[in-house]
């Protein structure tokens, strides 16, 4: 089949224990492996407190490339899971990576 395929090194990444208000920045890897050029149309989070960045121009069959996701944590508290979707030109057309861990708020603990 001719499409484009996104191996990520990784599609979760675990930021442990933060306090309310750190900014993680987190980098999620990929390879296309598959047989045509890939074009990431969209990237989009359920939050704006998460963003994210990406390539917008064509990343070809064997190159790599990442995306950058920002998670703002101001005024989080407890379980965190956040859900960043890609649609690209792959099959399937969406592919989700995840930035989770615990957000404390260190005054709560006083």
């Amino acid at each position: 089949v001719n499409v484009a395929k996104m191996e990520f090194q990784e599609t979760e990444y675990k930021f442990g224990i933060v306090e309310a208000g750190e900014v993680i920045t987190h980098e999620f890897a990929f390879t296309n492996t598959g047989k045509v050029p890939l074009l990431i149309n969209d990237v989009r989070s359920t939050c704006g407190c998460t963003i994210p960045e990406w390539p917008e121009e064509l990343i070809g069959p064997g190159e790599s490339s990442s995306i950058q996701v920002r998670f703002i944590t101001t005024n989080m508290r407890n379980q965190q899971k956040n859900p960043v979707t890609i649609t690209a030109n792959t099959y399937p057309a969406k592919t989700k990576l995840y930035l989770t861990g615990v957000v404390i708020d260190p005054k709560e603990d006083s």
